[in-house]
Protein backbone atom coordinates (compact mmCIF):
# COMPACT_ATOMS: atom_id res chain seq x y z
CA UNK A 1 0.00 0.00 0.00
CA UNK A 2 1.24 3.30 -1.04
CA UNK A 3 2.06 5.91 1.33
CA UNK A 4 -0.67 8.87 0.99
CA UNK A 5 0.23 12.15 0.11
CA UNK A 6 -0.98 15.81 1.39
CA UNK A 7 -4.26 16.18 -0.13
CA UNK A 8 -4.94 12.53 -1.34
CA UNK A 9 -7.50 9.94 0.44
CA UNK A 10 -6.68 7.46 2.74
CA UNK A 11 -6.22 3.65 1.52
CA UNK A 12 -9.01 1.66 1.25
CA UNK A 13 -8.96 -1.34 3.66
CA UNK A 14 -11.92 -3.80 4.91
CA UNK A 15 -11.51 -5.48 8.11
CA UNK A 16 -13.99 -8.52 9.04
CA UNK A 17 -13.44 -9.28 12.65
CA UNK A 18 -14.85 -12.73 14.00
CA UNK A 19 -17.43 -11.65 17.42
CA UNK A 20 -15.64 -13.88 20.46
CA UNK A 21 -13.00 -15.28 18.66
CA UNK A 22 -8.66 -13.33 18.76
CA UNK A 23 -8.89 -10.65 16.29
CA UNK A 24 -5.42 -10.42 14.75
CA UNK A 25 -4.33 -8.74 11.49
CA UNK A 26 -1.04 -7.56 9.82
CA UNK A 27 -0.44 -5.68 6.69
CA UNK A 28 2.90 -3.98 5.43
CA UNK A 29 3.02 -0.28 4.82
CA UNK A 30 4.68 0.61 1.52
CA UNK A 31 5.47 3.43 -0.21
CA UNK A 32 5.12 4.90 -3.50
CA UNK A 33 8.22 2.32 -4.69
CA UNK A 34 7.13 0.10 -3.01
CA UNK A 35 9.65 0.16 -0.68
CA UNK A 36 8.99 -0.43 3.10
CA UNK A 37 8.07 2.71 5.13
CA UNK A 38 10.28 2.40 8.35
CA UNK A 39 7.72 3.43 11.05
CA UNK A 40 10.45 4.07 14.11
CA UNK A 41 9.77 7.57 12.87
CA UNK A 42 5.95 7.33 13.95
CA UNK A 43 4.89 6.95 17.25
CA UNK A 44 2.05 6.61 18.30
CA UNK A 45 -0.52 4.83 16.02
CA UNK A 46 -4.22 5.52 16.53
CA UNK A 47 -7.58 4.08 15.50
CA UNK A 48 -11.25 4.20 15.96
CA UNK A 49 -14.25 1.96 14.81
CA UNK A 50 -17.17 3.91 14.97
CA UNK A 51 -20.68 2.93 15.13
CA UNK A 52 -22.50 4.65 11.59
CA UNK A 53 -25.01 6.51 13.21
CA UNK A 54 -25.27 9.26 15.17
CA UNK A 55 -24.14 10.32 17.65
CA UNK A 56 -21.52 8.07 15.86
CA UNK A 57 -20.67 6.24 19.38
CA UNK A 58 -16.58 4.64 19.46
CA UNK A 59 -17.01 1.28 18.98
CA UNK A 60 -13.45 0.32 19.40
CA UNK A 61 -10.15 2.12 19.90
CA UNK A 62 -6.20 1.76 20.48
CA UNK A 63 -4.99 1.02 23.97
CA UNK A 64 -3.25 4.39 24.05
CA UNK A 65 -6.58 6.60 24.04
CA UNK A 66 -8.02 3.94 26.86
CA UNK A 67 -9.26 1.63 24.35
CA UNK A 68 -9.52 -2.61 24.02
CA UNK A 69 -7.44 -2.48 20.52
CA UNK A 70 -3.80 -2.78 20.50
CA UNK A 71 -1.70 -1.58 17.29
CA UNK A 72 1.80 -3.00 17.36
CA UNK A 73 4.45 -1.40 15.08
CA UNK A 74 7.40 -3.23 13.39
CA UNK A 75 10.09 -1.01 12.64
CA UNK A 76 11.73 -1.19 9.50
CA UNK A 77 9.76 -4.14 8.60
CA UNK A 78 6.93 -1.77 8.07
CA UNK A 79 4.25 -3.63 9.55
CA UNK A 80 1.00 -2.99 11.67
CA UNK A 81 -0.21 -5.78 13.91
CA UNK A 82 -3.64 -5.09 15.42
CA UNK A 83 -4.79 -7.51 18.41
CA UNK A 84 -7.63 -7.87 20.40
CA UNK A 85 -8.75 -10.40 22.93
CA UNK A 86 -11.45 -12.95 22.33
CA UNK A 87 -13.14 -11.12 25.57
CA UNK A 88 -13.17 -8.01 24.32
CA UNK A 89 -14.55 -8.85 20.60
CA UNK A 90 -16.88 -10.68 22.00
CA UNK A 91 -18.62 -7.15 23.70
CA UNK A 92 -18.82 -5.08 20.45
CA UNK A 93 -22.11 -6.44 19.51
CA UNK A 94 -23.82 -6.65 22.63
CA UNK A 95 -23.67 -2.68 22.68
CA UNK A 96 -24.68 -1.98 19.38
CA UNK A 97 -27.82 -3.02 16.60
CA UNK A 98 -25.16 -3.23 13.70
CA UNK A 99 -22.23 -5.39 12.65
CA UNK A 100 -21.26 -2.25 10.25
CA UNK A 101 -19.17 0.36 11.39
CA UNK A 102 -16.81 2.86 10.08
CA UNK A 103 -12.81 3.13 11.06
CA UNK A 104 -9.86 5.42 10.08
CA UNK A 105 -5.82 4.56 11.26
CA UNK A 106 -3.84 7.40 11.74
CA UNK A 107 -0.06 7.43 11.82
CA UNK A 108 1.89 10.28 13.93
CA UNK A 109 5.41 11.28 12.91
CA UNK A 110 8.31 12.68 15.31
CA UNK A 111 7.06 15.88 15.18
CA UNK A 112 3.21 15.34 14.90
CA UNK A 113 2.02 15.61 11.39
CA UNK A 114 -0.38 13.33 11.33
CA UNK A 115 -1.10 10.81 8.54
CA UNK A 116 -4.42 9.15 7.56
CA UNK A 117 -3.54 5.78 6.15
CA UNK A 118 -6.70 3.47 6.07
CA UNK A 119 -9.84 3.73 5.94
CA UNK A 120 -12.86 1.71 5.36
CA UNK A 121 -15.44 -0.48 7.02
CA UNK A 122 -15.16 -2.73 10.20
CA UNK A 123 -17.39 -5.47 10.00
CA UNK A 124 -18.19 -7.83 13.12
CA UNK A 125 -19.34 -11.52 11.65
CA UNK A 126 -20.37 -14.33 13.83
CA UNK A 127 -22.91 -14.12 16.43
CA UNK A 128 -21.00 -15.14 19.37
CA UNK A 129 -23.20 -18.31 20.87
CA UNK A 130 -20.79 -20.04 23.32
CA UNK A 131 -19.61 -17.79 26.27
Amino acid sequence: MGVPIGGQKPGPLNVRMVQGSTFTLTHRWRDGTSSLVNLTLYDPARLQVRNRKPPHAIVIQDVTAGGNLTITLGGAAGTIVYTMTAANTSLVHQTTQTNKYDYDLEMIDGSGNVIRLLEGEWIVVGKEITR
